[in-house]
This record gives C-alpha cells, sequence and structure tokens, in this order.
C-alpha cells in the first residue's frame, strides 16, 4: 500500500501510532479490508495502540512509487 501511494501520513507520539491512509476510490468495496491489514501490519511492528483513518485527499497514479508505475504500466 506505501508503493501504491495510499499510506499519506504516520504520526507516532509516547502512546499511540496514527496512520492516515487514501483509497484509490471513495467506493472502494475493499475499504476495510485494506484498513484492517494496514492495522494488523503495524500492530505486528508496535506495543503501542494503533489507528488507522482515511484522509481526505483523493488518490491519483502519480502518487505510486515509480517502480510501481512501471511494474503497472502506467
Amino acid at each position: 500500500m506505501i508503493a501504491l501511494g495510499l499510506i499519506r501520513d504516520i504520526t507516532i507520539d509516547e502512546e499511540n501510532v496514527k496512520i492516515t491512509m487514501i483509497l484509490t476510490s471513495p467506493m472502494c468495496p475493499m475499504a476495510s479490508f485494506m484498513m484492517n491489514q494496514v492495522r494488523e501490519r503495524a500492530s505486528e511492528l508496535t506495543t503501542k495502540s494503533v489507528e488507522v483513518v482515511l484522509g481526505k485527499e483523493m488518490w491519483r497514479p502519480d502518487m505510486m512509487e515509480a517502480e510501481a508505475r512501471e511494474t503497472l504500466g502506467i
């Protein structure tokens, strides 16, 4: 999800990790699944409380890492 540019911000304080992500479409049917995947993976890496929130930014293909764009032919 990082390579696709969906993770937009990570804020860490003494007790919490807040991850802001966006979706490729406002009506993405995989939204809950992807948010849970991000939360679960981050929770494996820290003992802090992990919160995943949706940002308001609209996703664009140019947010992807160059290698991901090449792989997808974009």
